[in-house]
């Protein structure tokens, strides 16, 4: 499988520093120097990242044919059959980045530069992974250092997505996998921040936290928002030390967000036969998420009031 392959290509690198891509991406000029110049001056981190541009080709069209590409090309500019599909960006402070990992994989693999003996250390790529080998490394880094991941504000690589690409063609087991390493991730968490906490998570709640528009019941939006207000302060406990102000700040604003869009598909999902569950802050009330979000967002009432109308 592919996490095979990578510890397989790991083993044969006798450099320390291992740039990664894929065989069908594009680097972009300045790239490598670029984070090679950034690893040596900051040994603290283990993974430097940057954005891509995500493009497709139709019909598989190789990519020498592809006038968007950062270099020269002398395909007929009028028969180019490329397009920019999206651009990924990623979060750039890295206590930040760490909290949205656990949602998340929010670092494009193609683009990193990495220590190999931090990778070795933690045991390389998981081979029972097939599809989502590169969250769960990162997740394990972080979980180790908030800090020792990071990305540069620039676009590194040009990362090429077809119908047959590893990611399309197995976009399901993907998201399972993804969510295994998600629940592994914040079970740890949670665990290392509390003694008393036995660690075991529901899956669904879980799943309803990184998905909330799937949620089937109002019961799984509210433990979903008890789960969220865990990790928050798990989070926050484990790296008291390592989170610059900005960063804590900016994890509080994200938090209240995620708790934002739990009330909302609360009311939208399943208030609307039973809305007066939602217009008082009772503390009895059903709806935990939106209480929550009425004490934390004390100044977006106007936004749950156009809810109620």
């Amino acid at each position: 499988g592919v996490a095979s392959a990578l510890n397989t290509g790991l083993e044969h690198c006798r450099s320390n520093l291992v740039a990664r891509m894929d065989a069908d991406d594009v680097s972009a000029p300045g790239r490598l120097i670029s984070q090679l110049t950034f690893m040596r001056v900051n040994p603290s981190v283990n993974v430097v990242g940057a954005s891509a541009v995500i493009f497709s080709t139709k019909d598989d069209q190789i990519k020498s044919d592809c006038s968007i590409l950062p270099y020269c090309s002398d395909a007929p500019r009028g028969g180019n059959q490329c397009h920019i599909v999206r651009t990924s960006l990623p979060v750039l402070d890295p206590g930040f980045m760490s909290w949205t990992m656990l949602f998340t994989c929010t670092l494009t693999h193609p683009t990193v530069m990495f220590r190999k003996s931090a990778i070795e250390r933690i045991g390389g790529y998981d081979e029972s992974i097939n599809c989502a080998e590169d969250y769960d490394l990162w997740l394990r880094l972080l979980g180790e250092d908030c800090r020792s991941i990071l990305c540069l504000p620039f676009v590194g690589v040009w990362h090429r997505k077809h119908n047959h690409s590893h990611s399309v063609t197995n976009s399901l087991e993907q998201k399972k996998e993804a969510n295994k390493a998600c629940h592994r991730a914040i079970e740890k968490l949670i665990s290392s921040a509390d003694d008393e906490n036995d660690g075991s998570l529901e899956n669904e709640h879980i799943s309803t936290l990184k998905d909330p528009a799937n949620a089937t019941t109002l019961d799984s939006i509210n433990n979903a928002a008890r789960l969220l207000l865990k990790i928050e302060s798990s989070f926050l406990h484990k790296n008291a030390l390592r989170l610059t102000e900005h960063e804590v700040k900016l994890i509080h604003y994200d938090c209240d967000a995620r708790i934002g869009e739990l009330a909302t598909i609360a009311v939208s999902k399943f208030g609307k036969d039973n809305i007066d569950h939602f217009k008082f802050n009772s503390s009895e009330g059903p709806c935990y998420a939106w209480r929550l979000w009425s004490d934390r967002c004390p100044d977006e009432q106007f936004q749950r009031l156009s809810l109620l109308c």
